[in-house]
């Protein structure tokens, strides 16, 4: 580990990654979707208190030759469907209070920032509100049965 010493042993949940690690590799995962200049930018969950972090990603299905890069390189969405990249995303949120994963694939969707980012966000934000509509209900069901006393 990078950013010091760490014994797994100490703690069967750990990973080994030190304090110092996983802070430098989450604000990375926070600016690849909260930055202006983050490739998952416009994905973003803007509710506050929702946010999410994520990393965006792109799996080449097939070799590009030398000549093919010579000529220019054909656009993926401009290519058979079978020859389009996998799009991916991985995240969790909320940030400051991490609740949810998730991994996001979608086989032949292109650029992990343009399909598989907007998935997560509308998963990600459907599971915040609903949890948090939820805890609403039950602090509401129990003022109420505290009222009927």
């Amino acid at each position: 580990d990078v950013g010091g010493d760490v014994d797994p042993a100490a703690d069967p949940r750990s990973l080994g990654v030190s304090a110092a690690s996983l802070e430098l590799v989450q604000d990375g995962m926070a600016r690849v979707v909260n930055s202006p200049t983050g490739t998952g930018f416009r994905s973003r969950i803007t509710q506050p208190g929702m946010e999410m972090a994520g990393k965006t990603g792109t799996s080449q299905v097939r070799s590009i030759s030398a000549a093919e890069r010579a000529e220019g390189v054909i656009q993926t969405a401009d290519r058979p469907w079978e020859e389009r990249d996998h799009a991916v995303f991985v995240g969790y949120a909320p940030i400051n209070d991490p609740r949810y994963a998730i991994s996001v694939v979608i086989e032949h969707g292109g650029g992990g920032a343009s399909a598989a980012a907007p998935v997560a966000h509308d998963i990600l934000l459907e599971a915040q509100q609903k949890r948090s509509a939820a805890r609403r209900n039950q602090f509401a069901d129990a003022g109420a049965g505290a009222n009927r006393r």
